[in-house]
C-alpha cells in the first residue's frame, strides 16, 4: 500500500507539472504591432484624409478564384424558315405593265372648262352732266371766284330782303320769300361796333357770298367797303355767326346762288 507521504508527494509533483505547463503557455510571445517604422500601422487622427497610404502597407492575400459553374442550356431548335418567294418572272411583269397602260388610256379624262367670251356691249355715248358743287362756309374767296363757277350761279342783290334782279329760273314768289328769310337771319346777328358808334363812323358795306341749296356759305368777301375796317369786320362776323343759312325751298331749282347784300350802318338806327 502507498503511504500518505507518497500520495502527498505525487500530488505535489502533479501540481508543479500543471503550473509549469501554464507558465510556458502564457510565457509564449504573441505577435503584435512593432515599433514605429518597422511594418507597424500608425493612425494619426489629424491625417484621416491620407488614410490610403497606411492601407497600402498591408499585404492583400489573393483570394482563390471562384469558378462559376454555368449550366449548359439545351440547344434551342430554330423555327423552320419560310421559303423565299421566287421573284416574278419577266413575262408576268410585262403583262402587268401593259394592263396598267390600257387601264389608264381607257379612264375618262376631265373635260377642260369651256372659255366663254364676253360679248362686248356698245356703251352709249357719254353725256355731259352739270355737276353740283357744294362748298363749305370756311372756303376762302380766292379758291372760288365768282367768274370761275362750274355751275351756273344766279346773282342776286338783296336790299331789305327783296331781290331787284331777274332770276335765272324757278318760282319768283318763292325766291322773294327766301330772300326775305335770308335777310332776316343775317339781321339777327348784325352788331354796330361800339367804337365806331362813339366815333361816328357810318357807311354801307356790300357783302358778297355764295350759298347752296342746303344753306352752306362759301366764297364770302367784302365787295364794296364802307371805308372803315371796323364796319367791314363787323359784317364778316355777322355772316360767321349765322353759320348755316336757310335752305332753298323746293320751288327753287338752282343749285346755288351768288348773293350781293348791302349792310347799312347809320347812327340814327337801332343798330
Amino acid at each position: 500500500m502507498i503511504s500518505a507521504r507518497h500520495r502527498w508527494m505525487a500530488f505535489m509533483c502533479a501540481a508543479l507539472m500543471h503550473i509549469l505547463a501554464l507558465g510556458l503557455f502564457f510565457a509564449a510571445p504573441s505577435e503584435g504591432a512593432k515599433e514605429k517604422g518597422e511594418q507597424g500601422v500608425e493612425v494619426d487622427l489629424g491625417m484621416l484624409g491620407n488614410l490610403g497610404e497606411a492601407l497600402n502597407t498591408t499585404e492583400e492575400v489573393p483570394a482563390d478564384p471562384i469558378k462559376e459553374i454555368i449550366a449548359e442550356e439545351p440547344p434551342q431548335e430554330e423555327p423552320p424558315k419560310e421559303p423565299l418567294r421566287e421573284p416574278l418572272r419577266e413575262p408576268l411583269k410585262e403583262a402587268l405593265k401593259e394592263a396598267l397602260k390600257e387601264a389608264l388610256k381607257e379612264a375618262p379624262q376631265k373635260p377642260e372648262p369651256a372659255t366663254v367670251k364676253q360679248a362686248e356691249v356698245p356703251q352709249p355715248p357719254k353725256q355731259k352732266v352739270a355737276l353740283r358743287v357744294q362748298k363749305t362756309a370756311r372756303t376762302e374767296a380766292k379758291q372760288l371766284p365768282a367768274t370761275k363757277q362750274k355751275v351756273p350761279v344766279a346773282e342776286k342783290k338783296i336790299s331789305t330782303g327783296v331781290g331787284d334782279a331777274q332770276s335765272t329760273g324757278g318760282n319768283p314768289g318763292a325766291e322773294r320769300s327766301y330772300f326775305a328769310l335770308l335777310a332776316a337771319t343775317l339781321a339777327k346777328n348784325k352788331r354796330y361796333p361800339t367804337v365806331s358808334r362813339r366815333k361816328g363812323e357810318e357807311g354801307v358795306v356790300v357783302l358778297s357770298f355764295v350759298v347752296d341749296r342746303f344753306g352752306l356759305v362759301s366764297a364770302a368777301q367784302i365787295k364794296t367797303s364802307s371805308g372803315y375796317l371796323r364796319l367791314d369786320a363787323a359784317v364778316l362776323r355777322m355772316l360767321k355767326k349765322s353759320k348755316r343759312l336757310p335752305a332753298f325751298p323746293p320751288e327753287m331749282k338752282q343749285a346755288q346762288l351768288l348773293i350781293n347784300i348791302p349792310i347799312s350802318f347809320e347812327l340814327n338806327t337801332m343798330r
